[in-house]
Formats: structure tokens, C-alpha cells, sequence
């Protein structure tokens, strides 16, 4: 799953648009998706809240 790139369904945390590299996932009961963005900013999303791109 990693190297996998996602939009977050939600613009009010990262700019409308912005697509983030998933770079590391934490599984608990509903997993993680660590997301680093070209700006440099490093963000945990709930992988529900994310959609995938190509």
C-alpha cells in the first residue's frame, strides 16, 4: 500500500486538490494512512477519508 497516492475527501486540513504520498500506515481498528505532501507537510488521514489516485 505504500507509494500510494491519495487526495483527502476533506480541503479544510490541505489545500483543495493537494495529493499526498502515503508513506507509512499504522493498523488499529481502523487503519492509518501517514500522507506527505510536495509542501512538506506530514499528515495521519483515516484511510475512509481518502481517495486514491493514480
Amino acid at each position: 500500500m505504500l507509494k500510494k497516492k491519495y487526495r483527502t475527501r476533506f480541503s479544510t486540513v490541505v489545500p483543495k486538490d493537494a495529493i499526498g504520498m502515503c508513506v507509512d500506515i499504522e493498523h488499529i481498528k481502523i487503519p492509518l494512512l501517514k500522507l506527505r505532501f510536495k509542501n512538506g507537510e506530514v499528515i495521519w488521514f483515516l484511510k475512509r477519508d481518502l481517495v486514491e489516485v493514480e
